[in-house]
């Protein structure tokens, strides 16, 4: 046996056993996955006991007014409550309805519970066993039953219909069919068939009015499954229009969704060209305003270039820096004089140690000029000994707003040399 039916034997044992029954295995058995149904006693003589389980195992049979069992799995049945709850739902509903046979069924139609005798409506069908009651219908109920469940699902209302006449094997009798909706507590759905004969039964024979046949039984079999045939393509029949009519509704419905998405796509299209011609518009204005750029840094670039070739040229060592006094800019001519380099610009001038003799006023100059915009120019010394014109002015830019100073050095000494002799011989 394979692992799905010694799960299936396990559970009918299970289900067979007494209240704390035991069951003796052979030496090269176990139970396996049903570890959950039965408790070892002995492990090495295979010796187990029942375990009170209150739910109803996965795929053992249920007990019926009939021998029916299960081929297959039933994934359904899984889903609904322990026997206790559907033998007490199925008689509830019975007892609600009449007091008559029935059966407790799924959307399926597979057949969960009966209740009463149920001989007079349902037989095997030949072949596979089976529980499904649509396959158990006897001639005569199998149509109006589909359609009843049928629409009972649709409406999830109870479906009502008398005078249902059913082949059985004592003749033709009338039923009076209802299929209920019936709520779980597990919120499966479910449905309560209910069968109960009419108080009027109808004889057996057929009636004068039909064509006369050699064998009267025989005659009323054959009509009875033509009328039987006929009426299941009549039901299947307007179930296929019902379905071909919301079908129709439903490509009529994404028809129009599509014309509607396909106008919304042709206006986005010419959207989207609006968009790319006025992005080529923007791309040539870019196009020019990098142009115009390019020219400007390029001018920009040679104009810096003389303006450091001029500062060098006149040996003038020139300092700029802004209203917070941090350098901003600086010629290699006053690296002697004040010790700088790349790095300290951005720095505050005060910071930046000088060769000055006798000068260190230089800060507070420098904020005096930019606090009166007056010019200072005084002589100082450095420590090599040469005399320097010390200027400070006011940074002004094209537009006449001041942003800063201007530091320049200019070397007089042979000037005050010259002036030294002068004095010399004066006296």
């Amino acid at each position: 046996l394979e692992a799905d039916l010694q799960k299936r034997v396990l559970s009918v044992f299970h289900y067979a056993l007494n209240h704390d029954g035991l069951l003796f295995l052979g030496t090269s058995e176990t139970v396996g996955d049903g570890s959950d149904l039965f408790t070892t006693l002995d492990r090495h003589w295979k010796i187990y006991q029942r375990k009170d389980d209150h739910r109803r195992p996965r795929n053992t049979p249920l007990p019926m007014a009939t021998t029916l069992r299960t081929q297959g799995p039933q994934p359904l049945r899984d889903l609904v409550p322990a026997l206790g709850t559907l033998q007490s739902l199925t008689e509830k509903g019975l007892l609600d309805a009449y007091g008559a046979s029935g059966l407790l069924i799924d959307e399926a139609g597979e057949v969960l519970y009966l209740h009463g005798r149920t001989g007079l409506f349902l037989e095997l069908a030949p072949g596979e066993a089976g529980v499904n009651l649509l396959k158990m219908a006897r001639p005569g109920l199998r149509t109006e039953l589909a359609v009843a469940m049928r629409k009972a699902a649709d409406t999830q209302q109870a479906v009502v219909c008398n005078g249902v006449k059913v082949q059985s094997d004592n003749g033709l009798t009338e039923v009076d069919l209802t299929v209920r909706p019936t709520a779980s507590p597990n919120n499966a759905r479910l449905f309560l068939v209910v069968l109960a004969p009419s108080q009027r039964p109808l004889p057996a024979a057929i009636p004068s009015t039909e064509p006369p046949f050699a064998n009267p039984a025989t005659a009323s079999a054959e009509l009875i499954a033509l009328r039987e045939k006929l009426r299941l393509h009549e039901a299947h029949a307007r179930a296929q229009n019902e379905d071909l009519g919301r079908f129709n509704e439903e490509l009529r419905s994404n028809n129009e969704e599509l014309q509607s998405t396909i106008e919304e796509l042709q206006s986005t299209v010419e959207e989207l060209e609006t968009s790319k011609e006025e992005l080529q518009s923007v791309n040539e204005e870019l196009i020019t305003v990098n142009a115009e750029l390019t020219q400007k840094l390029s001018e920009l670039s040679r104009v810096n270039n003389d303006m450091n070739n001029l500062l060098a040229a006149t040996g003038i060592g020139t300092i700029f820096v802004d209203f917070d006094l941090r350098i901003q800019r600086f010629t290699p001519t006053v690296t002697p004089i004040i010790n700088l380099i790349p790095g300290d610009i951005g720095r505050p001038v005060g910071h930046i140690v000088s060769n000055l003799v006798g000068y260190d006023t230089l800060v507070a100059d420098v904020q005096d000029v930019l606090a009166t915009l007056v010019p200072r120019e005084v002589e100082v010394r450095s420590l090599a000994g040469l005399w320097y014109s010390l200027r400070i002015r006011p940074y002004r830019t094209i537009d006449n707003v001041i942003e800063g100073a201007v530091i320049t050095f200019i070397d007089v000494s042979e000037l005050r040399l010259v002036r030294e002799r002068k004095g010399a011989l004066h006296e």
